[in-house]
């Protein structure tokens, strides 16, 4: 960079050159790079600098003004705008647009007063842009008008202005309120089935729909789950403690039951992590969390979380999910077992192999069972 700052200096020298010019010659001479390297946006700063840009001289020339700026569409809350990018003789494209917007009609003496949309570009002269404004009012109407600039900030002239009303929404209708379809034979395809939604107003209609899991018959069988068994050394008194976990403490709870289509977690705690087991070698270790559910559209069990410490060696852990009050043999609703990576206390996350779903105020209950040749192995947390 260093270098191509002193070559910009010393081919402007003679036209009393500043620092703020030199600054906007850099910043404005760069090549987009996300577009090349998406996983990295916003990481990369403003592109890479092209030094026979920075060489280039302000000619004072102004981008072309609009003479396409349409709208396409207007609804209650929004309105889409198109343009072609317009020619910029000197530097071929503009690098910025100003879409102004407001309730009033739109002049060159009262753009301080309108909303104002900064839009940078880097496509050619000639190429079709798009945007969509939103957060607009119902049943108003407003005015819209565009203009560019170029890596100077020498601006085009304002384009025709347009105006347009937004109207009062949507109405929807949908005949039915709810559907149930069923599985295939092979439990792979869901069968096919229709339903119409219908729009019975002008405005603009976005919908969305959920799938939720409602019930299905399991299909997993508890005489292939390898369940842990205790030694037959074990003492009568295993010396039951608790010691901070190597990870010392979190602010946030790591235990909780995730939904796979919706945002919503259920955690049973929050505060400091402790790791809790015994301290003989020769017994199990089992933990039992307690959930009720209070979402009135019930809840999806897809996947749990759970901080563990487990050595692989050792055969793998068994996660069981209870379903009611008790827990009893007769409340078993599913079982899987769980594997670690490593012999560490981490974050273990499962991945249930069926979603089991629990309706309003149905209570159930998450148990893990940690193998013998284990101590200090299950989490609590402690409440601040």
């Amino acid at each position: 960079m260093s270098g191509v700052a002193a070559l910009a200096v010393s081919q402007h020298a003679g036209d009393n050159f500043t620092a703020d010019e030199l600054r906007l010659y850099l910043e404005s001479s760069t090549h987009d790079v996300y577009e090349l390297n998406p996983d990295f946006s916003g990481k990369l700063g403003v592109g890479y600098i092209d030094a026979a840009m920075v060489l280039k001289k302000n000619e004072g020339i102004k981008p072309d003004v609009f003479t396409d700026l349409q709208i396409n569409v207007v609804a209650q809350d929004l309105a889409s705008l198109s343009w072609s990018v317009p020619n910029d003789e000197d530097d071929g494209y503009p690098s910025n647009f100003q879409l102004f917007y407001n309730t009033e009609p739109i002049s060159e003496s009262n753009l301080s007063e309108c909303t104002i949309i900064s839009i940078n570009n880097i496509a050619q002269a000639g190429e079709l842009k798009e945007y969509e404004i939103t957060s607009l009012e119902p049943l108003t109407t407003y005015y819209f008008a565009i203009r560019s600039m170029d890596r100077w900030a020498n601006k085009s002239e304002l384009s025709e202005v347009l105006s347009a009303t937004t109207n009062a929404g949507p109405e929807i209708n949908i005949a039915e309120t709810s559907f149930d379809y069923t599985l295939n034979e092979s439990n792979s395809f869901l069968e096919g089935g229709e339903f119409t939604i219908e729009n019975h107003a002008e405005g603009l209609l976005k919908w969305e729909a959920t799938m939720r899991h409602k019930s299905h018959s399991l299909t997993y069988n508890n005489a292939n789950i390898n369940y842990p068994k205790a030694g037959t050394s074990a003492s009568s008194s295993h010396n039951l403690r608790k010691i901070t976990s190597r990870v010392n403490s979190l602010s946030s709870s790591v235990d909780k039951i995730e939904l796979s289509s919706f945002s919503d977690q259920i955690n049973y705690g929050d505060g400091t992590i402790y790791i809790l087991g015994d301290a003989d070698e020769t017994v199990t270790n089992s933990s039992a969390m307690k959930y009720y559910v209070d979402r009135e559209d019930g809840f999806n069990l897809t996947d749990v979380q759970m901080y563990l410490l487990h050595d692989p060696e050792t055969g793998p852990m068994v996660m069981e999910v209870y379903k009611g009050q008790d827990l009893t043999k007769d409340n078993l609703l599913y079982a899987q077992e769980v594997d670690s990576y490593y012999a560490s206390a981490y974050n273990h996350s499962v991945h249930l192999d069926e979603q089991l779903y629990f309706n309003y105020g149905e209570t159930f209950w998450i148990v893990f069972h940690v193998p013998a040749g284990n101590t200090y192995c299950l989490e609590v947390l402690r409440k601040k």
